[in-house]
């Protein structure tokens, strides 16, 4: 599992929760590719974002299954300190970011 107090380890222990599970943790890895080498090397099973092992889901080193149930959505977002002078690159992308959530 991912460390205690990180997000994806929050999500996956509300997951566990609402579909009445109690994890039997072993090993707590902080890391999307620990976890992985971890499953590779016969040490267990993680949960992880499809997207983060489909790399290794396509070249058969991994297999992924859907969680069932509801599966919460993860948030991702955008940091930058306000103090800085971002580069023009930057400050167009902050932009874009604004104009798509209307902020």
């Amino acid at each position: 599992m991912h460390e205690g107090g990180s997000t994806s380890r929050r999500l996956s222990e509300r997951w566990a929760a609402e579909n009445g599970l109690n994890w039997q943790i072993r090993m707590e890895l902080g890391a999307i590719e620990t976890i992985k080498e971890a499953v590779k090397h016969g040490m267990g099973i993680g949960i992880l974002p499809r997207r983060s092992a489909r790399r290794e889901e396509l070249s058969g080193e991994l297999a992924l299954r859907a969680l069932p149930g509801k599966v919460s959505v993860r948030r991702i977002c955008l940091v930058y300190r306000k103090e800085d002078i971002p580069v023009r690159q930057a400050a167009a992308f902050i932009d874009f970011m604004r104009g798509k959530l209307g902020v």
